[in-house]
C-alpha cells in the first residue's frame, strides 16, 4: 500500500483477489472506490489501463530513473 496524499492510495493486490479487495471497500460504504489501473507482468514495463484503454506504457527503468531524479532536478542539484 502506497500513498501520495491522504486521498490517493495505490495498493498491490494478488491476482485473483481483486474482487475481494473491491468488496471490502464496497462493504465499508465506498463502492467504486477501488479501481484497477494495471497489473504486474514481469516484462519490465509499467502499463496502466482504464478499461480497455491503455493510459501508460513505459519501461520500468524509465519510471525508476524519473523517480530517482525528480527531487534533485527540482532542487537544481545532480542526482
Amino acid at each position: 500500500l502506497f500513498a501520495e496524499s491522504n486521498t490517493r492510495l495505490l495498493a498491490e493486490v494478488p491476482k485473483g483477489r481483486e474482487r475481494d479487495f473491491e468488496f471490502v471497500f464496497s462493504q465499508a460504504g465506498f463502492p467504486g472506490f477501488a479501481v484497477k489501473i494495471g497489473s504486474v507482468t514481469g516484462d519490465g514495463r509499467v502499463v496502466a489501463t482504464s478499461g480497455k484503454d491503455k493510459l501508460l506504457d513505459v519501461s520500468a527503468e524509465a519510471c525508476r530513473k524519473a523517480w530517482a531524479e525528480a527531487m534533485p532536478k527540482l532542487m537544481g542539484v545532480s542526482a
